[in-house]
């Protein structure tokens, strides 16, 4: 099956907030820091009220309340603006560029204007599929993106990769209430 399609800066940031959110080191990282400061604000209200300064008390209970409910809401803005200045430094010269893929019985094959990539089955880790993207992740870590909303018929394409990752005893993870969190 061959599909043509086009990929710019978005679809880099989609693939990174995914395959950050699915990180360890990355949900360790932000857990600590929505955690820890929570910690420490109840400990300053257990302090206060400890010495009976129960004003102090209620202004540390308040920001603990702050704390947990806008934290999520500034980390969540902040990875996506540090992903964007990641591809902002890194893909500066980068134009939208135009992909031609083939998927068959012996892998990968895609071109671009300037480079061309042939990836075998067995090189093949997964497929992941989220609401606007299909991922195909390669054992050196890196992944084709191949963006839904570029596809004139993508219903086709995810049925043609179902049947190939079966066949080569890979495996396809539909994940179609994924977002960024």
């Amino acid at each position: 099956m061959t599909i043509n399609y086009q990929l710019n800066k978005e679809d880099y940031l989609a693939l990174q907030l995914y395959v950050g959110s699915k990180s360890t080191s990355i949900h360790k990282k932000r857990r600590l820091a929505k955690w820890l400061p929570f910690f420490i604000f109840s400990l300053g209200v257990i302090l206060f009220a400890f010495y009976q300064s129960y004003w102090f008390a209620g202004v540390m209970v308040v920001l603990c309340l702050i704390w947990l409910w806008d934290y999520p809401r500034y980390e969540r803005k902040y990875y996506i603006k540090s992903y964007k200045k990641f591809n902002d430094e890194n893909y500066k010269d980068a134009e939208p560029k135009f992909y031609e893929m083939n998927i068959d019985d012996s892998g990968v094959h895609t071109k671009s204007e300037h480079t061309e990539s042939k990836v075998s089955v067995l090189d093949l880790v997964s497929v992941e599929e989220i609401p606007n993207y299909i991922f195909i992740k390669i054992k050196t870590g890196q992944f084709f993106i191949i963006p839904k909303y570029d596809l004139k018929n993508y219903n086709n394409l995810i049925q043609y990769l179902k049947d190939k990752t079966s066949k080569w005893n890979i495996p396809y993870n539909e994940e179609n209430n994924w977002k960024w969190r």
